[in-house]
């Protein structure tokens, strides 16, 4: 055990020192093919010293090999009439020889375990849509909103910016914090070079704000800009799950405080474009504690009109869901793409593990429900009862709401996203328990059944 740990610190030690001297020395470089030698040097990022020393691992490594098998080899020789000797050289030879098979087939084992590993060839991520800044001697890639670029990126003095890909829209500040002198909104790279010589005048651009105009969902700090008081609107675009929005956008859970849904319709005026959001937004992280869902309103059903920027948190109750604490604010979310014509079935079980007795231990839905429901209202009977269990058959997002079973509440406890079956939602924190000491279980009252893409 302490030998491993010596080795573990050593292997840190070694990646530590790589990055810290690497502007201070001059490494070898290693030729890992025809057209392609790696080596370090100061603009080396970090995957790329994982790999180098990769590299030189297996160098070493089989220089070690090599150098046992020689040794071996000559204990072997000088072993004549000692079998002991003779048996301990030989398994140093065996030993030696498998250790150079094992690392001159590290590539295809890593690959033969996984294939997506991809340790010999990291590669940075590529991005759709950025900004890119340029400076005097240097360019970076932004692809969200920063308030401080001297902060962000030291000795780094931008004076220029492009705008590359679709779909997104940039504006530039003279001052950090998104103060000072600003271009309007700039959706290519001319309008950002005309607005930034017009607006700035060669003045180091200091703060970006960046936002997206394609489909997807949209959380805002403020219903709209206030130029008069020198506040302008943040927003995020959301697009995917996201567990913890905090540590993915930089913004304090309390800033959301209004959301739009712009499916592509809205952006192109076509009456059926196969887009249509839904959201589940949850006040704590990693999609726990109450939630709200939103999706465009149609038919009356809905909760967000076409085009519209509403509260996320309404003065008034509309029974699709309440954030207890408005103060915490959102902190994660679900995305799905709504399909309001599939089909999807959803059986609630009184047992848990699908079990029953009766024919009333069942209830069967065939149904979606699009706006969030008492399950007795659904399951004439089930008043006092809450399912144990429940099975999903279809594309479908299920969700569903819990409350202390001495309360009423109108969507306002605990909330869960199922999209797979669950044997036993006592695990996923649902159970009731009314007497004598109600107060500490979770009645699960009220769901709602989504059929998704």
């Amino acid at each position: 055990m302490k030998r491993r740990k010596t080795l573990l610190i050593i292997f840190f030690l070694l990646v530590f020192g790589l990055v810290v001297f690497a502007q201070e020395l001059e490494y070898p470089g290693i030729p890992v093919s025809k057209s392609e030698t790696i080596t370090v040097t100061e603009t080396t990022t970090f995957p790329e010293y994982v790999r180098y020393i990769f590299y030189w691992g297996i160098i070493i490594g089989a220089i070690a090999a090599l150098g046992s098998l020689i040794l071996g080899g000559f204990r072997y020789l000088v072993s004549s009439g000692n079998p002991e000797a003779t048996r301990d050289a030989q398994n140093q030879i065996s030993s030696a020889i498998l250790g150079l098979i094992i690392l001159l087939a590290s590539g295809l084992i890593f690959n033969t375990i996984n294939p997506k590993i991809k340790i010999l060839n990291l590669t940075p991520l590529k991005l759709s849509s950025y900004v890119k800044l340029i400076g005097e001697n240097q360019e970076q890639k932004i692809a969200i909103s920063v308030a401080d670029l001297p902060t962000a990126f030291k000795n780094f003095k931008p004076t220029q910016a492009e705008i590359i890909g679709a779909n997104i829209e940039a504006r530039f500040h003279t001052g950090i914090n998104y103060l000072d002198s600003f271009t309007p909104w700039v959706r290519t790279t001319e309008e950002a070079k005309k607005e930034t010589e017009k607006y700035l005048k060669g003045q180091v651009i200091k703060s970006v704000e960046i936002r997206y105009t394609g489909p997807g969902v949209y959380i805002y700090d403020r219903e709209k800009d206030e130029p008069e008081n020198n506040r302008y609107r943040k927003e995020i675009s959301l697009f995917y799950n996201l567990s913890n929005i905090q540590a993915g956008y930089g913004w304090e859970p309390k800033d959301a405080q209004y959301i739009q849904i712009k499916n592509l319709k809205e952006l192109t005026n076509v009456p059926e474009s196969g887009i249509d959001y839904l959201t589940v937004l949850f006040s704590k992280e990693d999609f726990q504690g109450n939630c709200r869902v939103f999706f465009e309103e149609k038919d009356n059903i809905g909760n967000v009109p076409a085009g519209k920027i509403v509260k996320i948190q309404p003065d008034n109750k509309d029974g699709y869901g309440i954030i207890s604490d408005p103060v915490a604010g959102i902190n994660s979310a679900k995305i799905f793409q709504l399909e309001r014509k599939g089909e999807c079935r959803v059986v609630l079980f009184k047992n848990p593990n699908y079990g029953y007795q009766a024919v009333n231990d069942v209830c069967v839905i065939n149904w979606a429900i699009l706006k969030p429901d008492r399950i007795e209202d659904s399951c004439p009977g089930w008043k006092e009862t809450m399912p144990k269990s429940i099975q999903i058959q279809g594309n479908c997002a299920v969700v569903v709401w819990g409350e202390n079973s001495a309360l009423e509440g109108n969507f306002s406890g605990n909330c869960k996203v199922f999209t797979d079956n669950i044997p036993d939602l006592k695990e996923a924190g649902f159970w009731c328990f009314r007497w004598p000491n109600p107060f500490n279980s979770t009645c699960l009252r009220g769901l709602a059944i989504y059929p998704i893409k």
